[in-house]
């Protein structure tokens, strides 16, 4: 319960591959969740990847804010060129958090975690 549980003002990195995106997934589950999706962060990939129809070199992560909670840097862009491609099946750049720490004030979740971080609540199969 997701929108339960979140504060009254927070934000929401929901990452989502470009077949789901163009499906409306994302948006309808940032709603549900009570979070107003507001942009769209995309992630170069330094490798290219698979596909139906084009080869998949990039993810996107919905931005949403509940509430009215701002910024904490907002100076960052809206594309990406991270890591070196040499990572888990579906496991996100380091990079990421990074910038998810430097734009939003905790406190930090990560929902299906591959690994643990420092001051952040990892859960997860595999965290």
């Amino acid at each position: 319960p997701v929108g339960e549980r979140a504060a009254k003002d927070a934000h929401l990195y929901l990452w989502i591959t470009n077949r789901s995106l163009m499906t409306g997934k994302g948006w309808r589950l940032c709603e549900a969740w009570g979070f107003r999706p507001v942009t769209l962060l995309t992630w170069c990939k330094p490798s290219i990847g698979v596909g139906n129809y084009f080869r998949n070199s990039t993810e996107h992560i919905i931005f949403a804010v509940k509430g009215s909670l701002g910024l904490s840097n907002k100076s960052t862009g809206t594309w990406f060129e991270w890591g070196d491609g040499k990572r888990k099946h579906s496991e996100k750049p380091l990079e990421s958090y990074d910038l998810v720490e430097k734009s939003s004030p905790g406190p930090y979740l990560e929902m299906f975690a591959r690994s643990r971080r420092y001051g952040w609540t990892s859960w997860g199969a595999e965290a």
